[in-house]
């Protein structure tokens, strides 16, 4: 025995239990390798109450049931005197009626293994039950809608743990039944492992990532109906000997069944097996654990017990626990008793081994009655502290409870396990309760190495950008005292009016053992795993889930902080760098005592994570070049687009390139802007009949009269969901090097290239604690370049929740996963017309200092004292075709035309319309007219036609030898109108595919421009196709439609290749552009012949065809009539897919539409 003890370092193993992947702890928490003390729960009668149970990520435990209508429905709450649920204690939990029935006609076995697993914040409940009928939609609505003498299936039902509510109840197929109409005790048993959720039955075994699509492949033991699966636990065996370094193996799956060798009530045989989690791979080291007495359902869990029953086992090495319900087959009612067996694996010499057999407790625990006698195994872990003065000493302790009925009589017997002890002082532990830890300032510098801050600032969260202040002009200024108030964007107003930015972080966790973290992750941690482990579980309880602080603040930026030479060079990016304690526990066995700290070391480490305090940071970057040299921090913020500097009219007057309105954008949503605007509908983000944008006044600066600040008169409120940026973990490299944080140990090692980060949640209130200002002056030395009156609107726009949001042009490359709101800008009703961009950054700037308006901040203005541009109204009519390469397949012209009637020669900016003040006399046709469409243009100054009047009214026509851009043109000056043919004119991805959007400028004398934002209803094809580049992966290579938006009415089709090699297949999903869709392929009849055999399957429902050729290795999908969504189809000019197959991404790909066409008429509202 002493030897066995002394071996207990090189016995390490590490036991996942329902290994979860939480989005909320995708990050630092996303744990790799864990020694897991989570259960799977036993063994009730079927038809009342499968008596499955797990600890929740709330701390809460879970125990599912069937209630006395036959509904599944699931407890929630704390035990009570070791019972749970306690019905003496009924506040102590809380009950869930699902919507969802269970019928079992056809099993002949009192209870059938079933199994309980956590993922993704979510609770599986895997059952067998009757095979149900289809609807006329191909629906299966429960185990109860069947016909005579059903079949059995496997179902999974599940409950979302935050929202408390059942979320869908899916049959995933059938299972082997002894005759038709009949079962045996057939099983399923669930684990997550390799991060992946897995369902073991006697016929096939699914698979899903996202717990939503699914994949059928061959269960581990094929085609022997009498081993059925009764649970499942993820081991890691530790490596011993000399052929392997000491550390953990390649994990197992090690499955529990019971096997039948005739019909009968009962089980005459437990086995174990492992399985390496390869599709088509049989079972390694089966073991038989009895063979008598029967037994009902059995339950693994993990952890050291404290019992001397164990025929002197009871290790106090990391091992697995196991509990059955024995009992003889006849008489029905003869006692019966709860069996506990004890077992662990190990490498030995490089190759599995397993020590010592499966140790059975001596002692019977009786349980005298009917069926399986409600065994009932769950974890709970309990604060252990002796007093204030043990404080450094304390742990949470694990409780293995067993609880069961004795002749209707309900029975208990609790097991102390491990238990987790803090080791960080740095934060001293002064009383129990307190775990104290150590803290690190992540906007904190390291004078001697300059990295550190770099790493440190990936866990920031980017909060906001703001690119740069109001546009406008120095007019000629160059004192600070005078250009001071010019433009500012006031961040608070003062100090009892701060803007607040809340961060909501991830309380994170990272476990280890053996020295090693286990990359596990598919390469990469925040894509990984976070496990349903207990002490996880317990810690969050204790400490809660998630961690927010509130920074306030009040700033200024813009000029009042300027230097001339800086003046309207800047954005600035708003971060909340949080403080991070991090805490470092040790897992010991269950002679852990408290009052010495003295135990055996399990050799297990979790180290968890809270943010403790957060700052506010701001970094200025250069407009026209972010993330370049002259950056606070050079590189940080590369990836936000290049906008022209705040001094630049010319360049905020237009839209920024691949951007057509800061107000109608795919991407993102205008919460403060240039008008009020009402949802109408259930699906926004903001409740029916709120504002979905409020209004914001535009700044207005004319000389003689200062500017009044522009503010929200009713505070808006912001809520984005995001990820900090990831740190990188090289194979090898100490944690304790890589993460800059303090207190990591460098016991903890990345056995796998990786990175993590933290889940986020920003919330910020913007209302009359942010102001903008333009309080410009009126030009010192009057004459051309003098901005004489000027109009600006700024607006606050959100990001879109998830990929969609992603392309908003103000997130850098680090930040990608972070959803940052951003201040911009629209300027019009500028005075002088502006007529070329002015340039801030130091490598340009010195040749527009000496120009002829070197000081105003206005480059390339008009000369003309009168001279202005603005925003035009809507005309009374605008139509034509926008065609890019060869039109979508369309037929026609393959160029584009555009026609406008009674465009206006107006002016709105001031809330009335002014008309522009040139006469037919005045005008000039040798300045001509100059004409923008997004970025392509045309002047009537090219020689190519002629100008003509009559009377009041200027016409221009082209030359007849004109074969493309040919435009027509009547400007009525009388009317103040204008009608505008433009023929043949080349568009290719000016106007980008799915856009409804056209801008045009009209420029007349090159002294009074009219911009005009342009909305139509679109009827546009198009279509998009790559050749596949290769065989070894699956590959997207068609994406073609067609899409009437007046008529709301659209088809889409995608289309790609499978790889040639195809180990598994299961559920379609299809998202396009955000908007996902799933297909159920593994329900079809005939699914599995199709596969094995490259034989096709095609699935029809509702407006949707999904078809896949298994020998071809094609697959494609459409949507139509009422499947078909807006959102499919391009959106500014590109498509995002993401192919799933069972859950797991197969590809996902963002590409540019550039051939389509599209019919444009004028939306009149």
């Amino acid at each position: 025995m002493e030897e066995i003890l002394m071996t207990r370092k090189l016995f390490r193993i590490l036991l996942l239990r329902r290994m979860d992947i939480r989005q909320s702890f995708l990050t630092l928490g996303c744990i790799l390798i864990c020694w897991n003390f989570l259960l799977l729960l036993a063994v009730v009668p079927a038809w009342g109450d499968p008596g499955r149970g797990l600890s929740g990520d709330d701390g809460n435990t879970h125990r599912v049931s069937i209630n006395s209508s036959g509904y599944i429905s699931i407890d929630v709450g704390q035990p009570v005197d070791g019972f749970f649920p306690n019905s003496g204690t009924p506040s102590s939990f809380k009950t869930y009626s699902s919507p969802y029935r269970m019928c079992r006609e056809a099993i002949q076995v009192p209870g059938p293994g079933e199994g309980l697993a956590e993922f993704d914040a979510k609770i599986y409940y895997v059952y067998v039950a009757d095979t149900p009928l289809q609807d006329a939609q191909g629906n299966y609505a429960d185990s109860c809608t069947h016909g005579s003498n059903p079949g059995l299936s496997a179902w999974v039902a599940v409950f979302h743990e935050k929202d408390k509510k059942w979320l869908y109840n899916r049959h995933l197929g059938p299972v082997h039944t002894d005759n038709p109409g009949r079962g045996t005790g057939a099983g399923a048993a669930i684990v997550v492992f390799n991060s992946e959720l897995y369902v073991f039955t006697d016929k096939q075994t699914y698979t899903s990532t996202d717990g939503y699509g699914w994949n059928a492949t061959d269960p581990p033991v094929y085609n022997d109906i009498s081993y059925e699966p009764l649970d499942a636990i993820t081991i890691y065996p530790p490596i011993w000997g000399e052929a392997g370094t000491p550390g953990e193996g390649d994990p197992k799956v090690l499955i529990v069944y019971g096997r039948q060798t005739a019909a009968g009530n009962t089980y005459s045989q437990l086995l174990s097996g492992l399985w390496d989690g390869n599709a088509g791979s049989g079972l390694s080291l089966v073991q038989s654990i009895s063979d008598v007495p029967s037994y009902g359902r059995a339950s693994l869990t993990s952890g050291t017990v404290d019992t001397p029953d164990l025929n002197g086992w009871g290790q106090k090495v990391p091992v697995v626990q196991l509990f059955a319900n024995a009992k003889p087959i006849y008489p029905l009612h003869a006692a019966g008793t709860i069996k506990h067996w004890e077992n662990f694996y190990y490498y030995f010499w490089g190759t599995l081994a397993t020590g010592p057999s499966w140790h059975a407790d001596t002692l019977a625990y009786p349980a005298y009655g009917s069926t399986t006698d409600h065994l009932f195994v769950f974890p709970q872990y309990l604060a252990e502290c002796i007093d204030d003065s043990k404080a450094p000493y304390q742990d949470l302790r694990q409780w293995i409870q067993v609880t069961w009925q004795d002749l209707g009589v309900p029975k208990q017997i609790s097991f102390k396990s491990d238990a987790l002890v803090p080791k960080n002082k740095d934060i001293p532990m002064t009383k129990c309760g307190e775990y104290g830890g150590t803290a690190t300032d992540t906007a904190a510098e390291d004078p001697s190495n300059a990295d550190v801050l770099k790493t440190r600032q990936h866990y920031w969260t980017l909060v906001g950008v703001i690119l740069g202040t109001p546009p406008f002009s120095v007019n000629g200024y160059t004192a600070y005292s005078d250009f001071g108030p010019f433009s500012n964007v006031n961040y608070g107003t003062d100090e009892t009016h701060q803007v607040e930015s809340g961060t909501t972080m991830s309380n994170s966790v990272l476990a280890s053992g053996g020295g090693e973290i286990h990359g596990g992750i598919k390469g990469v941690f925040k894509l990984s795993a976070s496990i349903d482990w207990g002490y996880k579980h317990t810690w969050t309880h204790n400490f809660g889930d998630t961690s927010t602080q509130t920074v306030k603040k009040n700033d200024s930026f813009g000029t009042s902080r300027s230097s001339y030479s800086e003046l309207g060079k800047w954005g600035w990016a708003i971060f909340n760098a949080p403080t991070l304690v991090l805490q470092n526990w040790q897992a010991y066995a269950y002679d852990y005592d408290p009052s010495t700290g003295v135990g055996h070391d399990l050799d297990q480490t979790l180290t968890t994570f809270q943010q403790d305090g957060a700052t506010f940071q701001k970094a200025n970057f250069e407009l026209e070049d972010p993330g370049g040299p002259n950056d606070l921090y050079p590189g940080l913020l590369k990836g936000i687009a290049p906008f022209g500097c705040s001094r630049s009219l010319y360049d905020w007057y237009r839209f920024p390139q691949g951007i057509v309105s800061w107000e109608t954008d795919s991407r993102w949503d205008a919460r403060l802007g240039e008008k009020n605007v009402v949802n109408p509908n259930e699906e926004s983000w903001s409740t029916k009949g709120q504002y979905l944008e409020l209004k914001l006044q535009p700044l207005q600066f004319v000389p003689g009269s200062g500017s009044e600040p522009s503010f929200a008169q009713t505070t808006q409120h912001y809520d984005t969901e995001g990820q900090t940026n990831d740190v990188n973990v090289t194979v090898g490299a100490s944690m304790s090097l890589g993460t800059a944080v303090n207190g990591m140990s460098a016991y903890l090692k990345a056995g796998y290239a990786g990175s993590f980060g933290w889940s986020t949640k920003t919330t910020t209130g913007f209302g009359t604690q942010l102001s903008f200002a333009l309080d410009m002056k009126s030009c010192n030395v009057p004459g051309a370049g003098c901005v004489g009156s000027l109009s600006v609107q700024p607006y606050w726009l959100m990001p879109k929740a998830g990929d969609a949001g992603a392309g908003a042009p103000w997130i850098p490359t680090a930040y990608q996963n972070d959803r940052p709101w951003a201040i911009v800008w629209k300027a019009s009703g500028a005075t002088p017309l502006p007529t070329s961009p002015f340039i801030c950054g130091t490598s340009t700037s010195s040749t527009l200092v000496s120009s002829m308006l070197a000081g105003s901040g206005l480059v390339g203005a008009s000369s003309a004292d009168d001279s202005r541009a603005g925003t035009a109204p809507p005309p009374a009519n605008a139509f034509g075709r926008i065609v890019s390469g060869t039109g979508g397949g369309e037929p026609g012209d393959q160029y584009s035309h555009y026609i406008i009637e009674g465009g206006r020669l107006t002016w709105v900016e001031t809330g009335t319309e002014e008309r522009i003040p040139m006469t037919a006399d005045n005008f000039d046709p040798s300045k001509g007219v100059l004409l923008e469409i997004h970025n392509f243009s045309w002047s009537s100054s090219s020689g190519n036609g002629a100008w003509s009047r009559s009377g009041n009214i200027w016409h221009y026509q082209p030359n007849g030898n004109v074969q493309e851009n040919r435009v027509t043109l009547k400007l009525d000056f009388d009317a103040a109108t204008y009608d505008l043919h433009i023929q043949k004119v080349d568009l290719n991805g000016r106007v980008p595919a799915g856009s409804r959007i056209v801008n045009l400028i009209l420029t007349i004398n090159q002294q009074y421009a009219f911009f005009t934002h342009l909305n139509h209803d679109v009827d546009i094809a198009w279509r998009w196709n790559q050749p596949a580049p290769g065989v070894d992966k699956a590959h997207l290579t068609s994406f073609q439609g067609r899409y009437d938006t007046a008529k709301k009415s659209g088809k889409v089709t995608i289309a790609g290749t499978l790889p040639t090699i195809l180990p598994a297949f299961g559920d379609l999903s299809v998202n396009i552009n955000g908007h996902p869709y799933l297909a159920r392929l593994i329900n079809i009849d005939g699914f599995q012949e199709a596969f094995e055999n490259g034989g096709t399957i095609k699935y029809a429902k509702k407006g949707v065809l999904v078809a896949v050729d298994f020998g071809k290795k094609t697959w494609s999908a459409t949507f139509n009539g009422e499947a078909f969504q807006e959102l499919v189809v391009p959106q500014m000019g590109k498509f995002r897919a993401n192919i799933s197959v069972g859950g797991a991404s197969w590809v996902k790909s963002e590409d540019a539409v550039l051939d389509y066409s599209a019919n444009l008429t004028l939306v009149r509202r």
